[in-house]
């Protein structure tokens, strides 16, 4: 009897993490429980042209293009039953199946799914949920456009064997061999798809600093210092890697350089271009990552800045200084000499020049004890912690300035022309700072941020600042705070109603080489 129950006790230990196992699982039964209902096209694989589907919005989100729509999944969905199964479907039969595969993943709107199951572990029934697609934005008498949730990009991930938190360094190991082995056309397929990884890296981490900026009181410190330190040493693996696989790229173009140009054959001039675009995509990606590993993610500073903030506001709402301290003190006659210690660091002498007093000589000089040794190190440091504040708040003034000229253009170009270009808006920054944001990281990702914003309308403005610190950071745009701030210093742009940056097909390009997508920016007054 006691093995029998021993024997039980080490079977079961095979059941501990079940919830966190059918958590992992629970995407890939929902699909095929969801895909397998639709009778019309019998002989057709459901299960594998949803998945195809999946994989469509995913490509679309990588190269960058608008979010797919309900027309562009039929389109895909014509051309992979003619190819796969050689049946022609009109345009709506292929549409009338795009929705079934859309309402059977996530419903309508983007909806949530529960997914019900025996939880083994602790014998109780329990669900997990579950979203795949979501909407991106829907306008009226415009159709949605779908992309992938943070969930339905896993799926996909996990499919090729890549978990998320490892998504990136796994995603590189994988880059690294294709350079190793010459796949360069594979490897710029791979090397979008890190590029996407960073940017939902960066997405998430703004997430989490603005989570922290609207309920810093809800936040647990000691769990926010374990979560920087893990951000910090993944990043310290990740960048170590894109530094190796800089190096074998270049290793492999002076490969191909060291042979005379007219000895090289057609797939080997083609291999030279492909690494051409590749080490330029590279540099991009690579950047974006040094420039969120650089300025260390500071989350911690963040959540102590930001309660700082809360304190001062609270103290400045609910204590009158005036009314609630001094005029007490004086009403009551009370003893002022503990106010004075607590107000004395407040109104320290910061004066550069101090007033000189020989006779001080003949003063009774007084032994500094332990304790006033401590408290003028402790002062010491405190004017430090205020000079090193005061850096970098110039520090983000500089750079919110720079953003602002960016934005300025942009926003003058939409007031003025209605309907215009990106290009002709970089027309109106000065020579330095054109050249300037032919490199700046800054102004490339100004202009994915205000293009993944969709529709801004301003309006909306006040009560978006209302529920947010108005500030910045070294390393987060916050395009309320500065739309509010050019607005304030030219109030003529107030008459812009809505704002929107529209991709397109054509591109501009610097001087050094670097392009970007020439987007339509259209303004409403």
């Amino acid at each position: 009897m006691h093995q029998s129950k021993a024997y039980e006790g080490t079977a079961l230990d095979c059941l501990k993490d079940f919830r966190q196992r059918m958590n992992n699982l629970a995407p890939f039964i929902h699909l095929s429980r969801k895909l397998i209902g639709f009778q019309k096209y019998s002989e057709v694989d459901m299960i594998s042209v949803g998945f195809s589907v999946l994989l469509f919005i995913l490509e679309n989100m990588l190269i960058g293009r608008e979010e797919c729509s309900i027309e562009d999944i039929a389109d895909f969905l014509q051309t992979i039953l003619r190819r796969s199964y050689d049946i022609n479907m009109t345009q709506e039969e292929s549409r009338e199946m795009a929705f079934y595969i859309r309402d059977s993943i996530a419903g309508s709107g983007g909806e949530v799914f529960e997914f019900s199951f025996r939880n083994l572990e602790t014998n109780r029934d329990e669900s997990i949920s579950l979203k795949l697609i979501d909407t991106s934005y829907y306008e009226i008498k415009k159709s949605a456009r779908y992309k992938l949730t943070d969930r339905g990009m896993e799926l996909l991930f996990k499919t090729r064997e890549i978990y998320s938190e490892f998504r990136i360094n796994i995603t590189q190991m994988y880059l690294k061999q294709q350079i190793e082995k010459g796949v360069f056309s594979g490897a710029l397929q791979t090397v979008n798809e890190l590029n996407l990884q960073v940017r939902q890296l960066r997405e998430k981490l703004e997430s989490l600093l603005l989570n922290i900026r609207q309920n810093v009181l809800g936040i647990d410190f000691e769990d926010l210092k374990q979560l920087f330190s893990r951000i910090k040493e993944q990043f310290e693996v990740e960048r170590r890697e894109f530094h190796n696989i800089k190096r074998i790229l270049k290793e492999q173009r002076e490969n191909l350089e060291k042979i005379n140009y007219f000895d090289l054959e057609e797939n080997e001039l083609k291999s030279l271009e492909q690494i051409k675009i590749l080490t330029e995509k590279l540099n991009i990606t690579t950047s974006e990552h040094d420039r969120l590993f650089n300025e260390k993610l500071d989350i911690v500073g963040e959540y102590l800045k930001t309660i700082e903030i809360r304190l001062r506001q609270g103290v400045s709402e609910f204590i009158d200084f005036e009314k609630s301290i001094f005029d007490m003190l004086i009403s009551k006659n009370l003893n002022p000499q503990p106010l004075k210690s607590i107000l004395s660091p407040l109104f320290t002498n910061n004066a550069s020049l101090k007033v000189f007093n020989p006779f001080k000589a003949l003063d009774p000089q007084r032994i500094k004890t332990e304790a006033q040794e401590d408290e003028r190190e402790n002062i010491d440091i405190e004017v430090a912690m205020e000079i090193k504040e005061k850096e970098l708040r110039e520090e983000r003034e500089r750079r919110d300035q720079k953003v602002m000229a960016y934005l300025e253009a942009i926003l003058f170009e939409a007031f003025y022309a209605g309907e215009s270009y990106l290009s002709c808006a970089t027309e109106r920054l000065d020579a330095d700072l054109y050249d300037m944001a032919s490199f700046d990281f800054d102004f490339y990702s100004l202009v994915i941020i205000l293009h993944q914003n969709k529709l801004i309308d301003f309006k909306d403005l006040e009560d978006i600042l209302s529920r947010m610190v108005r500030d910045t950071s070294a390393y987060n745009i916050n395009i309320y705070y500065l739309f509010d701030r050019i607005f304030t210093k030219k109030p003529e742009l107030r008459a812009l109603k809505t704002l929107i940056l529209i991709s397109t097909d054509k591109k501009m390009s610097f001087q050094n080489g670097n392009e970007i997508t020439d987007f339509i920016i259209k303004g409403e007054k």
